[in-house]
């Protein structure tokens, strides 16, 4: 006689269950933990979790890289960064650190604009007046409701 597991109420065999149902509890053990776990296609590279019947990172989605910006003598300039097909279901939380910089960047400011689940975009000011390559090293993450509050 089968039983479930205490946590998701997957149905398991026991030890004294016959070894020809073997195949068909492995396979509704397997169908079970599918189910629960979504569709990988959808979120490649990333644990999912089913709610309400829709697939969701989980606890929580990330991404990272560095964007070089070039400028010359005190202008604004912009640099859109895509985020990997699927990595977040609303635009996530930008943070951005001035990394390096050549010529005279002292002062340099990034702020991240038109943030979306796909992409954002850098805007960066160099306050000398310089022509210049910065590095900016950008950190987005998403929280679900699956996750701690703060």
């Amino acid at each position: 006689m089968p039983t479930t597991t205490p946590n998701f109420g997957w149905s398991v065999p026991v030890s004294t269950d016959l070894v020809k149902d073997g195949a068909v509890a492995i396979e509704t053990l397997g169908d079970a933990i599918d189910a629960r776990f979504g569709n990988l296609a959808t979120y490649p590279n990333q644990i999912v979790n089913v709610v309400s019947g829709v697939s969701r990172p989980l606890p929580f989605a990330i991404s990272a890289g560095i964007a070089t910006p070039s400028w010359s003598s005190q202008t604004t300039t912009t640099v859109t960064v895509t985020f990997a097909a699927s990595r977040f279901t609303q635009g996530p939380m930008i943070v951005l650190t001035n990394v390096s910089a050549v010529g005279s960047l002292i002062g340099s400011t990034y702020r991240a604009l038109s943030i979306t689940s796909s992409s954002f975009t850098i805007s960066a000011t160099a306050v000398a007046s310089a022509t210049a390559t910065g590095a900016c090293e950008w950190i987005a993450v998403q929280m679900t409701s699956a996750s701690a509050t703060g």
